[in-house]
């Protein structure tokens, strides 16, 4: 009776009410049958009222399947009723919305929830890749605080920036909690034994603090940073490689860096791959060749992808034709060794010349295996803190291959640089020094090429 004289006080302010039944971790047949008496008696109360939402569980521990075959019990006992209402769905924990892609549940009028505190990167994620791929959610539990009472200018920075990600969705919430602390590391709003229904500041805790902040929004509008545009370390294999790596590698065709976030109607699987801001993602798309291949995008809001000093970025994509990286910056690699490593099919790299390659010190194997990449254009490599190429043109059959000035003082140690170096291969050099040193390399393993130093407009053919 106490709920029911909340929910219609709510009704006559025009307010909605979510009403939830507090499942606890495990759905046993307990759990089934209160709720199913729970949620009668208040859908039949509340008939076709659009006021009312319905959460049927919150954060259980099992997994999505048990949670689902939870749903479609609870959520007809409530539409058999009212049969329009909006329903929250949980999944496991506080927050597995991504796990649920391909396999929603049938019912029309759901939103799966999530619960987040002080902006948490992973959770961010987590709902934004959910949906990128069409999956409703809703924020029915979140703070500035760590979820234990802790609040403080970073957790503030942190939900700043978990505030942007939710005006990028248009997500809907709910602040938790609108109470009294009933101990000191409590997330409520007012202070202990400071009840005050006027909730002026004196009342309020930190965490109420900054929800008066956000509510008459106030709060700071997140700035985004460089590390907010980088590709994360979030790898889902021992080879380094980003989430689309295991479940499509053999598929794709085509990687591609592109500024925008448009997606187009045919993308098959999106991943968002920001530090939770929703403005990196990378998706696939078929490539319409009927072959069962794809295409895969890494896109950014209009800015620039920088890449994480990852060693293996693109590495051994079996089958893909083509590499696009005209909006990768790198100048904050150091380690670029094995980045096209083992991309047999390999046969264009667009946007290469314009690496930044200052701070990198290591290409071993680079362009190994690169066996169908016949022309490679290095000239414009800043090769000035260069330790190790080793093997770094292993096994290709490259028909063009322009080089930078390298520093010939550590070169000279590099033994292994044009090992397994096919025949007849031009080299373009910038002088005559180089093309020395690289005609000699040649010769120590036995290949024949002809060598070109100069410029673009003046190409001179090297003769020992």
């Amino acid at each position: 009776q106490e709920m029911y004289q909340i929910i219609d006080d709510a009704i006559e302010l025009d307010m909605y009410v979510i009403v939830i039944f507090w499942s606890g971790n495990n759905l046993t047949e307990n759990v089934y049958n209160e709720a199913i008496e729970y949620f009668t008696q208040i859908a039949t109360k509340y008939k076709d009222v659009p006021n009312l939402i319905y959460e049927i569980g919150n954060e259980p521990s099992c997994e999505w399947d048990e949670i689902k075959q939870y749903a479609n019990t609870i959520v007809p006992v409530i539409r058999n009723i009212s049969s329009n209402s909006l329903v929250l769905c949980p999944t496991k924990g506080h927050n597995s919305v991504g796990d649920i892609i391909n396999s929603q549940l049938e019912f029309k009028n759901i939103i799966y929830v999530a619960h987040v505190y002080a902006g948490n990167e992973v959770d961010a994620r987590n709902i934004s890749t959910a949906i990128l791929n069409g999956i409703p959610v809703f924020i029915s539990e979140w703070s500035n605080g760590d979820g234990e009472g802790t609040c403080n200018e970073e957790n503030d920075t942190k939900t700043n920036k978990f505030i942007a990600l939710m005006d990028r969705y248009n997500i809907s919430s709910t602040f938790f909690i609108l109470a009294e602390m009933n101990r000191e590391d409590s997330g409520a709003l007012v202070k202990q034994n400071m009840w005050d229904e006027t909730l002026n500041d004196n009342t309020l805790s930190k965490i109420g603090l900054y929800a008066k902040i956000f509510f008459t929004k106030q709060y700071d509008k997140y700035e985004y940073t460089v590390a907010d545009y980088m590709m994360p370390y979030n790898c889902n294999n021992d080879f380094g490689q980003y989430f689309w790596f295991t479940d499509y590698r053999e598929n794709i065709t085509q990687i591609i860096t592109t500024d925008t976030l448009n997606m187009p109607d045919n993308v098959i699987r999106a991943w968002d791959i920001s530090t939770g801001t929703g403005n990196l993602i990378a998706y696939i798309v078929d490539d319409n060749t009927g072959n069962n291949t794809y295409i895969a995008y890494i896109a950014c809001d209009g800015n620039k992808i920088y890449a994480y000093d990852n060693w293996r970025l693109f590495r051994n994509f079996t089958n893909v034709e083509k590499i696009d990286v005209t909006y990768l910056d790198t100048k904050y690699v150091t380690n670029m060794s094995g980045w096209f490593e083992g991309c047999r099919n390999l046969k264009e790299i667009i946007g290469l010349k314009n690496f930044d390659t200052s701070n990198v010190t290591k290409m071993a194997t680079m362009f190994a295996s690169c066996v169908s990449l016949e022309n490679l254009d290095l000239s414009n490599f800043n090769t000035d803190k260069l330790e190790d190429t080793t093997l770094m043109f292993y096994d290709y059959n490259f028909k063009t291959l322009k080089l930078s000035t390298f520093l010939l003082d550590k070169l000279t140690s590099y033994e292994n640089m044009f090992q397994e170096t096919t025949s007849g291969i031009n080299i373009y050099v910038p002088d005559v020094e180089t093309a020395q040193f690289i005609y000699k390399r040649l010769s120590d393993v036995s290949c024949t090429g002809t060598i070109y130093y100069g410029t673009e407009e003046n190409w001179v053919k090297y003769i020992a």
